[in-house]
């Protein structure tokens, strides 16, 4: 499956992922979340959480985690001006300071270490392949 081919709810869910590693968030406090209908990706940083709906999907939790699987290997196999594409499409990206404020109304710090004043470079981004899965 390429990007492009991709349901728009994945899309999104695949930027706000990149997004979030991109200011410096560790892949393993990202998660790829379904509450049926509903898909997105919950940040859990220490005892705060913040979780970001993406949209919504008619696909019973195990589907929703294989069509994920296929997104992230989408991602890692794409050229970086088929993921710049992406991005730019996204509403996640068109919408980011809304992602900045709900990390701030979550209680949630950017990490230091990381220089947000720039947007990612798609060849710097990186999406776990099989990042956890919860079915709540």
């Amino acid at each position: 499956m390429k990007l492009h081919e991709l349901p728009p709810v994945m899309s999104e869910a695949l930027v706000t992922c990149v997004s979030l590693l991109a200011l410096g968030f560790r892949d393993d406090e990202l998660y790829f979340v379904i509450d049926p209908p509903r898909v997105g990706i919950l940040l859990r940083v220490g005892d705060k959480e913040a979780p970001f709906r993406t949209g919504e999907i008619d696909v019973d939790p195990a589907a929703a985690a294989a069509l994920w699987k296929q997104a992230t290997d989408a991602w890692n196999g794409a050229e970086a001006a088929e993921r710049d594409e992406l991005f730019r499409q996204s509403t996640t990206h068109k919408n980011k300071i809304i992602l900045l404020l709900w990390l701030a109304a979550a209680g949630i710090q950017i990490p230091a270490s990381t220089n947000n004043s720039v947007p990612p470079a798609a060849d710097d981004s990186r999406v776990r392949s099989a990042p956890p899965f919860s079915s709540n």
